[in-house]
C-alpha cells in the first residue's frame, strides 16, 4: 500500500475526467466496468510518471495507463491478468479516485485490501489473483498504471 499517492487536486482533477463520458470502453471483462486509456493524455503526464518511478524499470516502452470506472452493479469476477509479453512479469499499481459507498472492495488472493481514497496498491495482477466485489452504491474510480518487467 502506498499511503496518499493521490493529492486532493489530483483527485479533483481525476474526477472531472470520470464524469465525461466521451472515450470510455467497456472493460475486457464484460461485467460493466468501463476504461479510458490515458497513457498519451499530456495531462496525466506527471501522474503516470510517478506510478512508473514507484513501478521501477520497465521492459521498453511496455507500459500503459487507464481510468476504471466501476458504476452499481459492476465488478470483476476472480482472474488473473496474462502478462504475454515476452515473458515479462506484469507489475501495476492502482490509486483509488472515488470509493464506492457500499461494495467494490478489492480481494487479492482472498484477502481483502483496506484500500482508502488517495492511497494506491502495488501488485503483480499476472501472479496474484484479484477481484472486486460488485459496487452496491455509488461509484469507484481508480487511475491504473501499469508495466513489464
Amino acid at each position: 500500500m502506498i499511503p496518499d499517492f493521490l493529492t486532493a487536486s489530483n483527485i479533483e482533477f481525476i474526477l472531472r475526467w470520470a464524469d465525461n463520458d466521451g472515450g470510455w470502453t467497456r472493460g475486457r471483462q464484460g461485467t460493466g466496468y468501463e476504461v479510458l486509456y490515458v497513457k498519451d493524455e499530456p495531462d496525466f503526464s506527471g501522474l503516470i510518471q510517478r506510478a512508473i518511478l514507484h513501478l521501477g524499470p520497465h521492459f521498453e516502452d511496455f507500459y500503459d495507463a487507464y481510468l476504471i470506472r466501476y458504476q452499481e452493479g459492476d465488478f470483476i469476477p476472480p482472474h488473473k491478468d496474462e502478462a504475454a509479453l515476452f515473458g515479462k512479469r506484469h507489475h501495476r499499481v492502482n490509486a483509488m479516485v472515488s470509493v464506492a459507498e457500499a461494495g467494490g472492495d478489492l480481494l487479492i488472493d482472498g484477502q481483502r485490501v483496506d484500500f482508502p481514497l488517495r492511497a494506491a496498491v502495488d501488485f503483480f495482477p499476472d501472479e496474484e489473483e484479484h477481484e472486486v466485489t460488485k459496487v452496491i452504491r455509488g461509484r469507484r474510480v481508480l487511475l491504473s498504471v501499469g508495466c513489464w518487467q
